[in-house]
């Protein structure tokens, strides 16, 4: 069968799962394969299959620059080890910038964060501080987040999430890791972290998630991570009054089904 029989019967499989969008809460019909991740996140965009999900134009299209700007977060640390991967993450911070204007500017580190870093030599292999309080950033990674959760109910449960639900989000820098501001308790629940498997080939060191549903599949929680250089979290149920985060996290949002047609603030700031 040739590769382009190979794809469109995936293409056919994946749409077969659900006519409908994943993120629309069941109300638009799926007309694109959607990657979770997608493929920049991963080394010279070598991706295993898995983790695709139907999708309508809008919702896909509608990610791209927040998808983007994970990608090149989760280059920060480590440092790439070859030429290939120093030119592809250069490319990936150029392209956020262009997509997302000010953002670069955004990630410069403080005096003091690169102080912290240099003086307790928090990252021996080479990494260096990033700013990572600034406004693109941040919506960009939590709506990067609810995605992240919203796929990964439907990948537990098999029943996209209803336009009456809700995915609460946030996300932590690997300097919250080595700080012990994870919600180890709930971590812990959800059992060995899975990652992308492709035969004996699977991509672990990139790319990591442990899911955790309740008994009807109504509500679920996530944990992904990126590297070594930040994670998110999600929450996702059916009934919003249920969606909220351990009480020591404080910085959360909320997203209903859709909210990735809707243009993110930080295009605001073009």
């Amino acid at each position: 069968m040739g590769e382009a029989k190979v794809k469109n019967k995936l293409r056919a499989q994946i749409l077969g799962t659900t006519s409908f969008c994943i993120y629309c809460g069941g109300t638009t019909r799926a007309t694109t394969i959607d990657h979770i991740p997608p493929r920049a996140l991963f080394e010279l965009r070598r991706r295993p299959k898995g983790l695709e999900f139907p999708a309508c134009e809008d919702c896909n299209s509608g990610s791209r620059t927040d998808d983007l700007i994970a990608a090149a977060l989760s280059r920060a640390y480590p440092d790439p080890r070859t030429l290939p991967e120093t030119q592809e993450n250069r490319k990936l911070f150029k392209a956020a910038a262009r997509d997302c204007p000010g953002l670069l500017e955004e990630l410069k580190p403080t005096y003091r964060q690169s102080k912290i870093v240099r003086n307790q030599n928090y990252f021996p292999t080479g990494g260096g501080a990033l700013n990572c309080r600034g406004p693109r950033l941040n919506e960009a990674i939590h709506r990067f987040a609810a995605k992240m959760g919203c796929a990964l109910h439907f990948h537990l449960t098999g029943v996209p999430l209803s336009d009456n639900g809700a995915i609460a989000a946030w996300w932590l820098t690997n300097f919250q890791f080595l700080q012990g501001d994870l919600p180890q308790e709930l971590i812990d629940m959800m059992g060995p972290p899975q990652t992308l498997r492709q035969g004996r080939w699977n991509v672990g060191e990139q790319f990591s998630y442990a899911s955790l549903a309740t008994k009807e599949g109504r509500s679920s929680a996530h944990f992904a991570t990126f590297r070594l250089s930040f994670a998110i979290c999600a929450f996702v149920s059916e009934t919003p009054e249920d969606v909220y985060p351990p009480e020591n996290v404080s910085h959360v949002t909320t997203h209903a089904p859709g909210w990735l047609k809707i243009p993110p603030n930080y295009l605001e700031y073009r």
